[in-house]
């Protein structure tokens, strides 16, 4: 809580307080200035009272596991206020007492009693609770911190894992003298180039998370040289959504990296549906016996990293369905858009 709002709380309290303090003098005739001066000198004392236990009691002696001693400092505390308060109220009639040997009533310690306790009870509450919003403050921020450096940890593991991949495709190419190389190339330098500045921003549009995509299914078609590999379908407008960087990248490279290139003309099939409200990506493959998907313990680095993205980024708001069947592979991620 910033200061300025907790200075705001003071004065409406102590406002409120001394309005309480004066306002039945309003409906009295005939009260004299030194009913006034009165009552001001118990305000005074009641903040005294507020302020010792809020800036001195509280901060050096409330401990959890020492509330024995917190307890213990609360009780001679009270013992040498109450006295105190009492005597600052009714100053004139104590000093009268005492030439006349005469103690305070036991109302009057009552009275004086309940006055101390409830102002340092208020004073103990305000400082619990402006400590206890700091604390959750700074909880949430920490926790906001950690959420957010560990994004940035995920995103900067899909950068050289991703790259790893494309350099061995274009590796590949060079190997067999792929006329595709140099065409490869230029398609990873526009990857690159994405890499380095919109997949470094918190959001993007979709239109250019797809761009990416088809600029990876590209790279990839040219070392298959199977075009219609890939098909890879779009429905609703795409403008104007923004997502996370990087997020749909790791479905493609595993549906590439494990499904079969054997077989029917289309290995995988990609649907993306977008609203604005919500965002479906259906991702499937036909698969490889030999590629390791099927093995639990292999090393899924992109998948693995996706979903704790997903976790932090759309926590309650995604849902992520993966299914192995027999000969093919499906992903099915479901993000809520709007909040």
């Amino acid at each position: 809580m910033k200061k300025k709002y907790i200075i705001l709380i003071h004065i409406f309290f102590w406002l409120l307080a001394g309005s309480l303090n004066f306002a039945f003098l309003i409906f009295r005739e005939g009260v004299s200035s030194q009913y006034y001066i009165q009552i001001t000198i118990k305000t005074i004392f009641e903040a005294l009272d507020f302020y010792l236990v809020y800036l001195l009691i509280i901060p050096r002696f409330f401990n959890r596991k020492k509330l024995l001693v917190f307890f213990l400092v609360v009780i001679i505390y009270l013992l040498i206020f109450i006295p105190i308060y009492l005597t600052a109220n009714y100053f004139e009639l104590a000093v009268q007492n005492i030439r006349e040997g005469k103690w305070p009533t036991i109302i009057q310690y009552i009275q004086a009693a309940y006055y101390v306790v409830l102002y340092a009870f208020l004073g103990g509450l305000f400082r619990l609770s402006i400590e206890g919003i700091k604390s959750n403050q700074q909880k949430a921020f920490l926790e906001k911190q950690n959420a957010k450096n560990e994004l940035a940890f995920l995103r900067s593991q899909i950068n050289p894992h991703f790259l790893f991949n494309v350099l061995n495709t274009i590796h590949s190419f060079i190997n067999s003298n792929n006329p595709n190389a140099a065409k490869a190339v230029i398609r990873l330098s526009d990857i690159m180039r994405y890499m380095l500045t919109d997949a470094t921003k918190e959001l993007i549009t979709l239109e250019e998370e797809v761009e990416y995509l088809n600029s990876y299914i590209e790279l990839q078609n040219y070392r298959l040289e199977k075009p219609e590999f890939v098909d890879f379908r779009i429905s609703g407008n795409i403008k104007g959504i923004l997502l996370p960087p990087l997020l749909l990248i790791p479905f493609v490279e595993n549906a590439f990296k494990h499904g079969k290139k054997e077989g029917r003309s289309t290995g995988i099939s990609m649907k993306l549906e977008v609203n604005p409200a919500y965002l479906n990506f259906i991702i499937s493959n036909s698969i490889n016996p030999f590629s390791g998907l099927l093995n639990e313990s292999s090393d899924h680095l992109g998948l693995n990293n996706v979903k704790r993205r997903l976790e932090l980024l759309y926590p309650g708001r995604h849902t992520l369905k993966i299914n192995t069947f027999e000969k093919e592979f499906t992903v099915h991620l479901h993000l809520i858009m709007s909040k």
